[in-house]
């Protein structure tokens, strides 16, 4: 697992992208990463330095779920690419290549008060089979990512605390056949 210098993030920095690309030669900081294969189709889900990043491998291409306090080069094929209203919540659904069904939700949890927020966030540290967390230095906010799988269905949900706001960004994505 790789080391992280501390760096002051908001979730108001965070951007959501989707899109595929041939390669993608990336220049992000990743902390750790789980590799799974579903529906005979490889899964890279990586924690980085300003959040998650999920490399899927499609027939030709790869499919780049990223949400990120970073900006992303112009240059691939995006199926998203605008802001997030992120105080309203978030949604956003396709029909992938194979019919599969992808669905990406973000939701903010707010906590009235620091004991709360941080009893949440001591909660994303549990050890468990295909979850994924790491503990940013400076302010401990962690970031999470949890898988779970059935033969129909390809589910992962991602917690990004922000100590500052006393806040986490929940984002849950489906993918289904």
């Amino acid at each position: 697992m790789s080391e992280l210098d501390y760096q002051e993030q908001s979730l108001t920095d965070l951007e959501y992208k989707l899109f595929t690309a041939k390669n993608f030669d990336h220049q992000l900081n990743v902390l750790d990463t789980l590799a799974i294969t579903w529906q005979d189709y490889l899964f890279s889900f990586s924690i980085i330095g300003s959040s998650h990043l999920v490399e899927i491998e499609l027939s030709n291409k790869k499919l780049i779920e990223i949400l990120a306090c970073v900006k992303v080069e112009e240059k691939f094929d995006f199926l998203y690419n605008k802001g997030l209203k992120i105080n309203l919540g978030f949604e956003h659904s396709r029909l992938l290549e194979d019919s599969i069904k992808y669905n990406f939700t973000l939701r903010i949890i707010n906590f009235e008060n620091q004991n709360k927020y941080q009893d949440f966030n001591y909660s994303l540290q549990q050890e468990e089979e295909n979850k994924l967390y790491y503990i940013f230095p400076g302010d401990n906010a962690v970031t999470s990512i949890e898988i779970m799988n059935t033969d129909e269905e390809l589910k992962w949900i991602t917690y990004h605390s922000y100590t500052k706001e006393k806040q986490v960004v929940k984002t849950i994505t489906t993918l289904s056949v």
